[in-house]
């Protein structure tokens, strides 16, 4: 979904706590998946908007790669605050979030490795594996 095109009332918008001001970016997938969380939501034939090139390169996704870390903090912290917000989340969802944490903690401790932080690098191992022990060992495996 793309911000510009999306309708929300404010009651939903309020109820569910808005965009997370503290999330450099992916704070519009933060936004949707609380909305989606709360409450249903629909798509609507015929209302579009149109991306231009005028913005080439002033969008965040364009300015924060995957080898970014900042994008990586962003991913963890906007998965754990949903998981955190809504406790009672079907088994399944729940573990998918926690399968995305851990996958951006991985990412994380990866870029610290490449950037000879080993310790860093360590932690960032720890947290994907107490969020999801599958993710490091899967890894791992396609490694060896």
């Amino acid at each position: 979904m793309m911000t510009p095109a999306v309708v929300v009332s404010r009651a939903a918008y309020l109820a569910c706590g808005g965009m997370d001001p503290e999330l450099p970016c992916r704070e519009d997938t933060h936004l949707f998946l609380l909305l989606g969380l709360a409450g249903p939501t629909c798509a609507v034939p015929g209302c579009t908007v149109t991306v231009t090139d005028d913005a080439r390169g002033a969008r965040l996704t364009e300015q924060l790669p995957g080898s970014d870390a900042t994008y990586w903090i962003a991913t963890a912290r906007l998965y754990e605050d949903v998981l955190r917000r809504n406790p009672s989340l079907d088994a399944s969802s729940a573990r998918e979030l926690r399968r995305r944490i851990a996958t951006a903690h991985w990412r994380l401790g990866r870029l610290a490795w490449r950037r000879r932080r080993p310790t860093e690098a360590a932690g960032s191992a720890w947290r994907s594996a107490r969020h999801d022990p599958s993710v490091i060992l899967g890894r791992l495996a396609r490694r060896a």
